[in-house]
């Protein structure tokens, strides 16, 4: 709170963003996230499967395991 958003950093800009689709009245119908718990630590990865069990539109996740 109180931070510019010129100096958030890309995640934050990405939950940022997330929060304003939650939130508003015209939330999108579908989600594509790439590799979403990617440096994420164990909080925010139970805060994200929270939002998307909440979320009643489709999402596509993607992600790579070598």
């Amino acid at each position: 709170m109180g931070k510019p958003c010129s100096v958030l950093s890309g995640w934050e800009k990405m939950r940022l963003s997330f929060c304003c689709l939650m939130v508003s009245d015209n939330t999108p119908d579908i989600i594509i996230v790439d590799g979403p718990t990617k440096n994420l630590d164990l909080y925010n990865v139970k805060v994200l499967i929270n939002m998307l069990n909440t979320y009643s539109g489709t999402y596509l996740i993607l992600s790579y395991v070598s």
